[in-house]
C-alpha cells in the first residue's frame, strides 16, 4: 500500500488529500515522505490531517518535517470535546485530484509499511478504488478541513466547485445518484462490477455510521460473514452484533470473526517491545533483554485473556466462531454473501461505532470478491479458532 500511495502522490496534477491518525516519519516512511515534501514543492496542494494525540505528542518531529517541507498539515483534536469526548480522528484515506482514493486500516508507520502479512508485523489492508468514489472522499476532506483548519493553514476551499462538477458529470452519465441504480444493480451480473459506495463518519458519528451500514447487510445475509478487527468488545448495548445473532440462528448463516491472540499482543506496542529485547540480545545487555523478555511474557498475555473472554463471550451469545491470527491483525474487513466487501479504519470496538472519525469503502466487485476471499482463506489457515478448553 505504501508504494501505491506514493505513486498516487508523484502523479498528483491538482492536490493531494491525506488523512490518517498516526503518520511516523522512519526508515520505512521515508519514499512517501519525501513524495509528499516534492510535491508540494513543485506547487501542488498537499493537505494531510491527523490525531493530535499522537502527532502533537510523540511525534511532533514529524509534524514539523512535512511543514517545513510545505506540506500543510491539520492536527484534530476532539479527544476533551464534551459533545465528542474521547473521540479520535481514525480515518486512513489517501485522494489524488479528485480521481483516486486509497482507504482502508493502515496508518504510516514501520510495522504497517514493512510488513509483509506473514513476517510477524501488522496484518492490514487497503483499497484502491478509482472513479466517482473518489470525488465522495475528496468532498469529505474539504468538509473536514473547513471544520478544524486554523489561521496557519491554506484554503482549499477552491476545489470544491470543480468536485461538484465532477459529481454533476457522474450524474449526467449515471455513474452516481439514486435514479441511476437500477441501471447498476438490477442484473445480477453488472451489479458486481464495480458498485462501490463512501462512507466516512465524523466523530459522534454525526452525519453518518458505519455501523448502521453494516448492520444492514448484517440482517439481509444468506450464508456467510467473515471479518477481522484488532478490538472486539461484545457490544451487547448497541446492538451491533444482533442481526449478526438472528442471522446465525434464524438463516443458518455461517460468521467467522478474526481477531488477536497472545502473539499478536497490542500490535505496535508488541512489537516495539520485541525489536527492543532483540537489539538489547545482539548488544549483549543481558539485563535489558531478560526485563522486556519478561514484559512480552506478561503485557501480550493479559491484554489476549481479556479479548479471549470477550470472544468466546460473542461465541455463545451470537453463535459465530472466533479465530486468533499469528500476527498482528490489524485489518478491518467484512466480507458478506461472498459479494458485499467492506474495507474500512472501523474497529469492532464502541470508540469506532460511537466516537471515533472513521472513513471505508463497501463494495460489490466481483475482482475485490477474489482477491478477499483469497486473503480470508490465508488468514483463516494462519489463525488459530477459540475453544473453552
Amino acid at each position: 500500500s505504501l508504494a501505491e500511495k506514493v505513486r498516487l502522490v508523484n502523479e498528483a496534477q491538482k492536490y493531494v488529500f491525506g488523512a490518517v491518525m498516526a503518520y511516523v516519519c522512519d526508515a520505512s516512511a521515508e519514499p512517501l515522505t519525501n513524495a509528499l515534501i516534492a510535491k508540494a514543492s513543485s506547487g501542488v496542494p498537499v493537505t494531510l490531517m491527523m490525531e493530535r494525540f499522537y502527532m502533537g505528542i510523540l511525534y511532533h518531529h514529524c509534524v514539523r518535517k512535512l511543514r517545513d517541507g510545505g506540506v500543510d498539515v491539520v492536527l484534530v483534536s476532539d479527544k476533551w470535546k464534551p459533545s465528542r469526548f474521547l473521540s479520535f480522528f481514525h480515518d486512513k484515506f489517501w485522494v489524488r485530484d479528485g480521481e483516486e482514493v486509497i482507504v482502508g486500516g493502515q496508518n504510516i508507520i514501520d510495522f504497517e509499511n514493512d510488513s509483509t502479512g506473514f513476517n510477524h508485523l501488522n496484518r492490514d489492508t487497503d483499497l484502491l478504488v478509482s472513479g466517482p468514489m473518489a470525488t465522495d472522499f475528496a468532498e469529505s476532506f474539504l468538509d473536514l478541513w473547513a471544520e478544524y483548519s486554523t489561521a496557519r493553514n491554506r484554503s482549499i476551499e477552491s476545489f470544491r466547485s470543480e468536485i461538484q462538477e465532477s459529481k454533476k458529470l457522474q450524474r449526467e452519465l449515471r455513474l452516481r445518484g439514486s435514479e441511476a441504480y437500477a441501471d447498476h444493480l438490477n442484473g445480477p451480473t453488472q451489479r458486481r462490477q464495480g458498485a462501490c459506495r463512501a462512507i466516512i463518519q465524523n466523530a459522534g458519528a454525526r452525519n453518518r455510521s458505519i455501523a448502521e451500514v453494516l448492520k444492514r447487510h448484517f440482517e439481509r445475509s444468506l450464508h456467510s460473514i467473515v471479518m477481522t478487527s484488532p478490538e472486539i468488545e461484545s457490544l451487547q448495548e448497541n446492538g451491533f452484533f444482533k442481526p449478526i445473532e438472528e442471522a446465525v440462528k434464524k438463516r443458518n448463516v455461517r460468521v467467522e470473526l478474526i481477531s488477536n491472540g497472545v502473539d499478536g499482543g497490542t500490535g505496535e506496542f508488541t512489537a516495539t517491545i520485541h525489536r527492543a529485547m532483540v537489539n538489547a540480545s545482539l548488544r549483549g545487555k543481558h539485563y535489558k533483554r531478560n526485563f522486556w523478555n519478561w514484559v512480552l511474557r506478561w503485557e501480550p498475555k493479559k491484554i489476549s485473556e481479556k479479548r479471549r473472554k470477550t470472544m468466546l463471550d460473542l461465541e455463545s451469545n451470537v453463535g459465530l466462531r472466533t479465530w486468533t491470527h499469528f500476527n498482528y491483525m490489524h485489518a478491518k474487513q467484512v466480507y458478506i454473501d461472498r459479494t458485499v466487501t467492506s474495507v474500512s479504519s472501523l474497529n469492532l470496538d464502541r470508540a469506532s461505532l460511537e466516537r471515533n472519525h472513521e472513513a471505508g469503502a463497501i463494495c460489490m466487485d466481483d475482482g475485490l470478491s477474489e482477491k478477499m476471499e483469497t486473503q480470508l482463506v490465508l488468514d483463516l489457515v494462519n489463525s488459530v479458532p477459540i475453544t473453552d478448553d
